[in-house]
């Protein structure tokens, strides 16, 4: 109970203090307050039991509460980037299992398996996202994506 708590205190805290940097301009694109106070929580809890600082037995059933919600999160993310002729729902349908998978095996410090896991997402995220940039290309194409720099930043403002 006392580690879902300081999880939920942890959320908070991080989620505020990305809000609140959000809103001064610190970093060059808005970022979701609440998932970098999800996966800001899930990564110092993961530090600090494998430092020993932290139980395992009382801290990793959290923090794989807290990933698992990560991969739901970054699925639903990555239906945005979807490349031509991919199917949503397939994507996802793949995508949440192995994350979840992958959650598993890095609370039981499986890191074998979790890094497998890792690879199996970046192959699917290469199969399904595009998320090339272009460095070079014509200037229309270039003019292009110079407009469309708003468009992200009000799309991000508008994430949670």
């Amino acid at each position: 109970m006392i580690a879902m708590l300081v999880a939920l205190a942890s959320i908070g805290v991080i989620t505020a203090f990305v809000w609140f940097l959000n809103g001064q301009k610190f970093f060059p694109i808005a970022v979701c307050p609440i998932c970098a106070g999800t996966a800001g929580t899930w990564l110092w809890i993961l530090a600090g039991a494998l430092s020993g600082l932290l139980s395992p037995a009382a801290y990793m059933p959290v923090a794989g509460i807290l990933m698992g919600g990560s991969a739901v999160g970054i699925a639903y993310q990555g239906e945005k980037y979807l490349r031509v002729g991919r199917v949503a729902f397939l994507w996802k349908a793949f995508f949440v299992p192995i994350g979840f998978g992958t959650a598993w095996s890095v609370t039981h410090f499986a890191f074998g398996l979790a890094i497998f896991g890792v690879l199996a997402l970046l192959a699917l995220a290469g199969f399904f996202l595009e998320l090339r940039k272009h460095q070079n290309g014509d200037p229309d194409e270039v003019s292009s994506r110079k407009g469309n720099v708003g468009y992200l930043e009000k799309e991000m403002e508008n994430c949670c």
